[in-house]
């Protein structure tokens, strides 16, 4: 909300919602046991289709932006659809996640048909089933135009070195690490990411 509050400022609109199933709060329709990254995928799919009849959208100067798994989906939608969005800010993005569940499972035969997942969502064994051969840097250089990447210094959730490999992998990214974030920033630390999000925004021709 902060930052979209901030690019509003901005004369930015920014459009936030929550993946069908995404959670036990969520507001959309669905339950969370059907919910995997390539469903959140298909919803964000969706809402940039819908924002294509907004009249006050500028289709060319579109940026796509997501957090954690939602940094995944976004960069695997950006991928899919390279000439959909002009620019992408992805926040300490969760690329690691089918290394971590095969890490952590070993074999498909391990993975429980339903469970509470890490203490985080109550999830279905097709969450897992989807992402269990899939390489998270398999699409991603398609989509070439700008990428922010912003990561925490001290994110034990997601290593620095998974963003670092991105970087590698996109045609015009740049990383910058705020040193002493985990997974997820503070006031201090947003204030700091809008910041980079402004010199990126404005390089980039948005503002």
């Amino acid at each position: 909300r902060r930052y979209a509050g901030h690019l509003a400022s901005k004369g930015v609109a920014t459009y936030m919602f929550d993946c069908c199933g995404g959670s036990d709060n969520s507001k959309s329709e669905g339950s969370t046991y059907d919910m995997t990254v390539f469903t959140e995928v298909d919803d964000l799919g969706t809402v940039m289709s819908e924002a294509e009849n907004w009249d006050f959208v500028d289709k060319k100067h579109t940026v796509l932006m997501g957090a954690s798994q939602g940094g995944l989906v976004t960069a695997i939608y950006a991928g899919r659809n390279p000439d959909k969005a002009a620019a992408m800010v992805l926040l300490y993005p969760a690329f690691p996640i089918p290394v971590e569940i095969r890490k952590e499972f070993g074999s498909l035969d391990n993975v429980p048909e339903e469970q509470f997942y890490r203490n985080w969502i109550h999830s279905g064994k097709r969450y897992f089933e989807e992402l269990w051969d899939y390489d998270t840097y398999s699409e991603i250089e398609d989509f070439t135009n700008p990428v922010l990447i912003l990561h925490g210094g001290a994110d034990r959730l997601v290593e620095l070195k998974y963003s670092q490999r991105a970087v590698e992998i996109y045609a015009d990214a740049e990383l910058h690490v705020l040193p002493e974030a985990k997974h997820g920033f503070n006031h201090e630390q947003a204030t700091g990411a809008i910041e980079y999000m402004d010199g990126f925004l404005e390089r980039v021709g948005i503002y």
